[in-house]
């Protein structure tokens, strides 16, 4: 069985729920500070658990969900000429990886501010800089095409 290799994503997602973190980050840096006033080692203890959950954390939002939907849609087994709605798509991270599995195909989305159609001729090129999608403003709506 051949592996699929996924293109490498050119915009960023960013943190999904950005003040997660930071507080987790603040609670480290609190603990740290008890832990040193009052010097018993067991203190330290939490901290180390603390900065384990921080960095599964970073990892599951900056790249561990990419890696999990490629494979539930890897498991889809696509043919290509699929037509695919994507409703609540967000910011069209999972839309644009459906797109990319799509010869001819057709894929849209709908999220509560505005609405993504991809329009795929070949969107085995999309991952290539000259067949980026671009966005195309139209009031509400906004339509997403490749060049």
């Amino acid at each position: 069985m051949t592996e699929r290799v996924t293109p490498r994503r050119h915009g960023s997602y960013g943190i999904d729920a950005p003040y997660a973190p930071a507080f987790i980050a603040v609670m480290t840096v609190v603990v740290l500070v008890m832990a040193i006033i009052s010097g018993r080692w067991q203190t330290f203890v939490p901290i180390t658990f603390m900065l384990a959950v921080l960095g599964f954390y970073l990892h599951s939002t900056l790249r561990g969900k990419f890696v999990v939907w490629a494979d539930l849609l890897d498991q889809l087994h696509l043919r290509g000429d699929e037509r695919i709605l994507d409703m609540g798509c967000g910011r069209g991270a999972v839309l644009l990886m459906v797109a990319q599995r799509l010869t001819t195909g057709r894929a849209a989305g709908e999220g509560v501010a505005d609405c993504v159609e991809l329009h795929t001729g070949d969107m085995t090129k999309v991952g290539r800089h000259s067949q980026m999608p671009r966005w195309i403003s139209g009031g509400r709506k906004s339509r997403l095409r490749t060049r």
